[in-house]
């Protein structure tokens, strides 16, 4: 992962720049809320793997921000709309 630099940026910032989506979280770092916001739309979109990467950023910023945590909770848990293969 590309190192985080005061405002949330890093090597692929434009990468996860997805639109104006914001949803306020309780955090002081706007970084954190942005990390957050980037996350949300990621998982809107139904691309779980980068709204993780982009939770995990905002958990840098801020670990006491609790939605930031769920996201990633939430990005990494079962989706409905992907079907698990049975291991054999």
């Amino acid at each position: 992962m590309a190192a985080l630099d005061d405002d949330g940026g890093g090597d692929n910032d434009c990468y996860y720049d997805l639109g104006s989506f914001h949803r306020p979280v309780s955090t002081s770092s706007a970084a954190a809320q942005r990390w957050f916001d980037r996350g949300m739309v990621w998982c809107y979109g139904f691309n779980h793997e980068e709204a993780a990467k982009c939770f995990e950023r905002a958990t840098a910023h801020d670990a006491a921000c609790a939605l930031a945590h769920w996201g990633l909770a939430y990005a990494l848990g079962p989706n409905y709309n992907k079907h698990l293969i049975p291991e054999v």
